[in-house]
């Protein structure tokens, strides 16, 4: 029997079809674990393999019905310049899904107005 998943600190469940754990994003990021997950696709916390630091990882599969991501990494180019976007590092399609790779700049804007409010997911 499969396990049940864990809700993430948002209280969303991540799409776990994926199985992306440890697995190389464009050759120069790994997945490490799941921390957001939102109507078009999961987010999960990587690493570069360069330096170490922390990136976000949005993902979403190749056989979306609405496909978004190619977009969203469309308006984070266009941004580029501006204060409080982070900057895109990778986008490209790998096996069976799309990937985005942005700088992680801090908490999810559902947490920060969970935490602000004092309720819980």
């Amino acid at each position: 029997m499969a396990q049940k998943q864990k809700p993430l600190p948002t209280g969303r469940v991540p799409n776990t079809s994926l199985k992306l754990e440890n697995q190389l994003i464009g050759g120069k990021y790994r997945v490490m674990k799941p921390i957001g997950s939102g109507s078009f696709g999961d987010i999960y916390l990587g690493l570069s393999i360069k330096d170490g630091s922390e990136v976000a990882i949005k993902v979403e599969s190749n056989d979306a019905k609405y496909p978004q991501l190619m977009y969203e990494a469309k308006v984070y180019e266009k941004m580029i310049s501006s204060p409080g976007f982070p900057q895109l590092l990778h986008f490209g399609s790998e096996q069976n899904f799309n990937a985005m790779v942005i700088e992680l700049l801090g908490p999810s804007l559902e947490e920060l107005l969970i935490s602000a409010s004092g309720d819980s997911p």
